[in-house]
C-alpha cells in the first residue's frame, strides 16, 4: 500500500530559529505558528517545530524577520519525520509571503 507524507503550513515564524539543534552544520530548526478556528468562533495557536536546511534556512535566516513587529507570513511544504521523542517537518520548499498587518 502507497501512503503520501505531506505537510502544507501557511503561518509566521514564532521564536527565534534555533541553529544546529542536530549539530550539524547548514540546518536550521525553527518554530512556525499556524491559527486554527474554533466552533464558538475563537482562533487557537498550534506551534509546530520545523527542520530545514542548506539554501532554505539561509533563506529563513535572512528574510524571515522572526519577533519583528510585524511578523511575516511563510509559506511552506514538507513531510513529516521523526525527531527526538517526537515528529518534526522537515522543509522541502518555502515562501516568504510578506508583513502581516
Amino acid at each position: 500500500m502507497r501512503s503520501i507524507n505531506k505537510v502544507i503550513l501557511l503561518g509566521r515564524l514564532t521564536f527565534p530559529p534555533e541553529d544546529d539543534v542536530t549539530k550539524a552544520e547548514g540546518y536550521l530548526r525553527f518554530d512556525m505558528s499556524v491559527f486554527r478556528p474554533t466552533a464558538d468562533g475563537r482562533d487557537v495557536i498550534n506551534t509546530i517545530p520545523c527542520l530545514a536546511s542548506g539554501r532554505l534556512s539561509e533563506v529563513i535566516k535572512q528574510h524571515g524577520s522572526y519577533g519583528a513587529a510585524t511578523p511575516v507570513s511563510v509559506y511552506l511544504e514538507g513531510h513529516l519525520r521523526p525527531f527526538g521523542a517526537g515528529m518534526i517537518v522537515s522543509v522541502d520548499t518555502v515562501q516568504l509571503l510578506g508583513k502581516q498587518g
